[in-house]
């Protein structure tokens, strides 16, 4: 059992290595309290190199990469089982009863697991294999990348691996109590630390600009999704007038999905991660989860690409970021939210507009 007060003193472990992290995730998963959680955080990223602070900062906040990185790990609940059952050595039926009594394979893990492995996994490891199952094709050899991990893991170290492939850790840790961990440690208001967040798209790289203090140098980048800026619910008008007294305007709403679309005369190099090119510019769509959508509506890219250049602009720093809702509509009349859901999942001919 790990203390939950505070990071083991264990010497024979680096800094950098993966059962610190493991320990203090334990750790959080113990308190109820969002100042606690804080408060380990911030001991344990202050002991990190950036790079390793990047990796660490991501994970706590639920994802293996970045959130303007379009990579998925398209790991399964059954690959994670064969995984699991190949390094443990326990029986099918045993582990899944396991499973059906914990409700969590991570769970299932640090007590199938052998507790001989000595902690040497290291953070970048563990990105360097995260890496690598992007890449890898076919179930099998996915199986045989987690496996591999999972043998250099003790059982602590693999209850979060399993959990990190899983997409949560369930340790009662969101990103903004990550953000609320950065701006203490940089002793920064966490409303700065959300907008650089929000800039950069990635909170490691947040963690990192905290930590030199460089904010400031926090930029938005066209074709890496922004987080969305998103509405809160009031109860009256009167409500409305207090929290903005310089006056407001008000609009319909239509009933569509909300989309980021970035526009820029094609680069030189034509190197940028994101979207399809029409006409001299490019064009890349991302929805309200920073997932690009560019092929779910391809009528959208070429009226994107032909607004005016001079609101795109020119030279070096050209480009335009549009925050909207698509909708449907057929000749002058607004479709149901029902017919935009046909296109999420089947392309059909309708035409749309932001």
């Amino acid at each position: 059992m790990v203390s939950s007060s505070t990071l083991s003193p264990d010497t024979s472990l680096t800094v950098n290595a993966f059962q610190r992290f493991a320990i203090a995730a334990e750790q959080i998963g113990a308190t109820p309290k969002r100042l606690a959680k804080a408060a380990i955080l911030g001991d344990y990223f202050v002991t990190l190199s950036d790079d390793d602070l990047r990796l660490a900062a991501r994970y706590f906040a639920g994802s293996p990469f970045p959130q303007f990185d379009q990579r998925v790990l398209q790991v399964g609940g059954a690959a994670l089982m064969t995984a699991l059952l190949a390094v443990s050595g326990a029986e099918p039926d045993t582990l899944q009863a396991e499973l059906v009594r914990r409700g969590d394979l991570g769970d299932v893990a640090v007590n199938v697991l052998p507790e001989s492995v000595t902690p040497t996994l290291e953070l970048s490891e563990v990105g360097e294999a995260f890496a690598a199952l992007v890449e890898t094709r076919g179930n099998k050899r996915k199986v045989a990348v987690i496996v591999s991990l999972l043998q250099k893991a003790t059982p602590l170290e693999a209850k979060y691996l399993i959990k990190l492939m899983s997409g949560d850790l369930r340790i009662g840790l969101r990103e903004g109590a990550v953000e609320d961990a950065i701006a203490r440690l940089a002793q920064e208001e966490v409303s700065r630390i959300q907008w650089v967040n929000m800039l950069t798209g990635d909170i490691g790289e947040t963690a990192v600009l905290a930590r030199h203090q460089q904010l400031d140098t926090a930029r938005m980048r066209l074709f890496h999704p922004i987080k969305f800026m998103l509405a809160s619910p009031v109860e009256d008008f009167e409500e409305i007038t207090r929290r903005m007294p310089q006056g407001f305007a008000v609009e319909d709403k239509y009933d569509g999905i909300r989309a980021q679309a970035h526009i820029a005369p094609i680069p030189d190099d034509n190197q940028l991660l994101h979207g399809v090119t029409s006409t001299g510019m490019r064009v890349a769509l991302f929805s309200r989860t920073l997932d690009e959508i560019t092929a779910t509506f391809p009528d959208l890219v070429q009226p994107l690409a032909a607004i005016d250049r001079d609101i795109v602009g020119t030279g070096a720093d050209a480009g335009l970021i549009l925050d909207g809702e698509i909708v449907p509509f057929r000749g002058d009349r607004i479709l149901p939210f029902q017919d935009l859901q046909k296109r999420l999942g089947a392309f059909y001919h309708d035409t749309f507009y932001i």
